[in-house]
């Protein structure tokens, strides 16, 4: 495709359901005119991905957002421009991806289950296992480059793991990356100097709703109630074989005894909403008060909840953000999940140093020791210093000033 056919507008692929809270304030900030949506439709052999791309459609719709489908988009239109998280996440199979799988299911099966991995990533940086565990026919699949000329990269989150970040397939795919922190900056600088980086903010969390509004959706539900304070608890998605929502499997059983004082709303991973009914069922017996709602704004119930449980992932940091006060349930030590984070140097194993933390084993006078000091001042004061800490010193884009940057480049010949 020669440039004459080049659209000269921004387009924003939304690959995941959730992206839309995370991308809507600048999709509605960019003049209709300079802006296309593309929801994600591609066919993939990943579980829930179906699912996920119904859901897209869904509520792009219900949000009054135009769109086009990709595979209306793919090969056929190409874009000046093209934001996106680069989680499309098409797997295809290729003859590398069927040997990679071969290997992972023999010698890469025999070093994971001899611990010979922990070995080899001191030795020589890799585990040499091909992800055995895990390891899938297809191989993840970035189409980026087929429908823009310049590609930037939007985050989905500041929980980073610092070994080998930035990814050496990422130099390929981007050519600009809109961060939310310094810490990313430097070391995308450190490894692809020559690339364009925006620190950026979180515009999902502003213009936030009142609380009364916020907790209104539960009022219906038999287990909330107006007089206890709200626990907000945001798991993430481990989708480890052995260990598919380990997180909410441990912890549920052992914080139920919580509800007698407090509302324990529970919103699940989006991927584990699509891919496993059964821990939902789960949760459901035990009279847990479940957010099933994919078209809401977490930054209202996290903004207004009393306190915040998390674990790893985007949500700790989000939760910092918002100057709310945490608690982040560990993994056992043991756990594969646990072990990888802390092998790949991630930021939300390094932040539990200045926070709040509970371990599997803590009794239940440890629990309510630990969630009484997180509602004092002082710990307040701390998140406060945390937030600085990780999101400071330079100030971020507005969703203006990136609208503007945007439209831009977009005008450039």
């Amino acid at each position: 495709m020669n440039n004459n056919n080049i659209i000269p507008k921004i387009a924003v692929l939304i690959s995941w359901p959730r992206e839309i809270d995370m991308l809507l304030p600048l999709i509605k900030k960019i003049p209709k005119k300079y802006i296309s949506v593309i929801a994600n439709d591609n066919n993939s052999i990943e579980k829930g991905r179906l699912k996920s791309n119904k859901l897209i459609s869904i509520l792009l719709k219900k949000n009054n957002i135009n769109f086009e489908l990709f595979s209306n988009i793919y090969n056929k239109k190409k874009y000046k421009v093209l934001i996106s998280t680069g989680e499309t996440s098409g797997e295809k199979i290729t003859l590398f991806s069927l040997l990679r799988f071969l290997y992972a299911i023999t010698l890469g099966y025999i070093v994971e289950k001899t611990r010979l991995f922990i070995i080899f990533k001191k030795i020589f940086n890799k585990p040499f296992t091909a992800d055995a565990l895990n390891c899938k026919l297809g191989l993840p699949w970035y189409p980026e480059k087929k429908i823009g000329e310049i590609i930037i990269k939007y985050p989905d989150g500041a929980d980073l793991k610092k070994k080998n970040y930035p990814y050496n397939f990422l130099k390929k795919v981007f050519d600009i990356f809109l961060v939310y922190t310094d810490i990313e900056i430097s070391l995308i600088r450190k490894k692809f100097s020559s690339k364009i980086c925006k620190k950026i903010d979180y515009f999902r969390y502003k213009n936030l709703s009142n609380k009364k509004k916020s907790f209104k959706d539960f009022e219906d539900n038999e287990y909330y109630n107006k007089n206890k304070k709200n626990i907000y608890w945001i798991p993430t998605h481990i989708d480890l074989n052995n260990e598919n929502d380990l997180n909410v499997k441990l912890w549920f059983k052992k914080i139920i005894f919580l509800r007698k004082s407090f509302n324990i709303i529970i919103r699940p991973h989006p991927k584990t909403i699509i891919s496993n009914n059964n821990i939902l069922k789960e949760l459901a017996n035990e009279k847990f008060i479940i957010d099933y709602n994919s078209n809401r704004k977490i930054g209202d119930i996290i903004k207004h909840s009393a306190l915040v449980f998390c674990d790893y992932g985007g949500p700790v940091f989000s939760t910092i953000y918002l100057n709310k006060s945490l608690v982040l349930l560990n993994l056992p030590n043991t756990s594969k999940y646990n072990l990888n984070l802390k092998i790949n140097q991630s930021l939300d194993i390094a932040i539990r140093q200045e926070l709040i933390s509970l371990d599997i084993n803590s009794s239940e006078n440890e629990i309510l020791k630990k969630i009484s000091l997180s509602l004092k001042k002082k710990y307040k004061k701390k998140i406060i210093k945390v937030r600085n800490k990780y999101f400071g010193p330079t100030k971020p884009y507005s969703v203006d000033q990136l609208s503007d940057f945007l439209i831009k480049l977009i005008k450039k010949n």
